[in-house]
């Protein structure tokens, strides 16, 4: 699997290592696809805080290109979850 990140991704996450983004999207603990945005979400609890990695698909599935990453609590990541799934905005693949 080939990944990119932009540059804006880059810069505003200098603390998430490449290996834990690679980690949440080939072995997530959960994942979501974003419909409107065709955005898939991958979670996965990395030292008892979760890394969700958001990230398109490309033409040849064996390419993706990495939208964002950010880490969060489990608080947090009830919440927003919680959320997305509610309003049916997310749903889990």
């Amino acid at each position: 699997m080939k990944t990119k990140r932009s540059k804006t991704m880059i810069l505003a996450h200098r603390d998430i290592s490449p290996s834990d983004i690679k980690e949440a999207i080939t072995r997530p603990d959960e994942k979501y696809l974003d419909e409107e945005n065709m955005w898939y979400i991958s979670l996965k609890k990395i030292n008892k805080k979760w890394i969700a990695v958001l990230y398109k698909k490309g033409i040849a599935l064996s390419t993706i290109s990495i939208v964002t990453a950010f880490y969060m609590s489990e608080k947090k990541k009830q919440r927003i979850i919680g959320k997305k799934l509610i309003q049916k905005q997310w749903r889990s693949t």
